[in-house]
């Protein structure tokens, strides 16, 4: 999936004031490429992320996801979270399991929600589980998981529908140097397996140099770095 920023802006109300985060982005991510962001705390990394799923409006800009305007249709009030569902898998630095379900039925969670056939679905869950080096976990509900395995489940789910973007945030924040290194070469196996789209925010310059690219984000840039 190509993504194209295209002058994005936003900022937030802090009462009478209009606090910018950031403007002037611009950006273009080619269809199967993998990018790391990085920047400074603060800047709008996650925000932008957020954007780019589809979760969060922009103020003025556009998000072209494969030349459909995901900004332009939440502007419009239009509900994308069809489009959301089946095109783009996203992945959060804490796990967001629901505690009551096994790493089988966590991982089904969007097809459930998307009304599709279950019985399939669980087929392909039991199959990226065990991708994830999850074969012998599958009916652990998240509890009795680890954090490293927490974090492989996310992975799964985000997988589950096929999708043609991946959107990280610090996937490996609350992970040790050796989870954090199993985790990203999980993703990246998966990205060139795939040919999906993967844009990563990371504080992590070992995560960022597994990627294609990587751009420094400012208040008013995406800066490429080498």
């Amino acid at each position: 999936m190509e993504v194209v920023l295209q002058n994005l802006g936003m900022s937030f109300q802090n009462g009478d004031n209009e606090v910018p985060v950031f403007s002037g982005l611009n950006l273009t991510v080619g269809s199967g490429e993998s990018l790391a962001i990085l920047g400074e705390s603060g800047v709008g990394k996650t925000t932008l992320l957020y954007i780019l799923g589809g979760l969060e409006v922009a103020d003025h800009g556009d998000v072209l996801l494969d030349q459909v305007n995901i900004g332009e249709k939440l502007r419009s009030g239009e509900d994308i979270s069809v489009f959301r569902g089946r095109n783009i898998g996203m992945i959060f630095q804490f796990h967001y399991l629901l505690p009551e379900f096994d790493a089988v039925e966590n991982v089904c969670m969007p097809l459930r929600i998307q009304g599709e056939d279950l019985k399939l679905g669980k087929q392909r869950a039991e199959y990226l589980l065990e991708r994830v080096g999850l074969k012998d976990r599958m009916d652990h509900r998240p509890g009795a998981l680890s954090g490293g395995e927490q974090q492989r489940v996310s992975l799964a789910r985000a997988l589950i529908t096929e999708p043609g973007l991946i959107l990280a945030d610090e996937p490996t924040g609350n992970l040790d140097g050796q989870n954090g290194n199993e985790v990203m070469n999980i993703l990246k196996e998966f990205q060139r397996d795939s040919g999906l789209t993967l844009i990563m925010v990371t504080h992590s310059n070992e995560s960022a140099s597994a990627m294609d690219r990587r751009v420094r984000m400012t208040a008013n840039n995406l800066l490429e770095e080498d």
